[in-house]
């Protein structure tokens, strides 16, 4: 798939956790598939739960969804 900004450059296809991602290596976009959002939103109120019903978490270093969306923001 193409790049709606940049027209003529070619997105790559990263997958973080169980979501794939569209990130254009020119302008640094991140384009999302439809329901990959939606995907994101749910596995963070999902960890956001779990969180709060299990506080013995805060000694386990686990990766998160909101790791992984700031890894991608950092990376890009």
């Amino acid at each position: 798939m193409k790049c709606p900004k940049c027209v003529e450059v070619e997105l790559q296809e990263i997958k973080k956790e169980s979501v794939f991602i569209d990130v254009c290596p020119t302008c640094k976009g991140i384009w999302l598939d439809r329901g990959e959002l939606e995907m994101i939103v749910r596995e963070l109120k999902q960890e956001r739960t779990n969180k709060t019903k299990d506080k013995s978490t805060k000694d386990k270093k686990e990766t998160t969804m909101l790791d992984v969306l700031s890894d991608l923001i950092v990376f890009w």
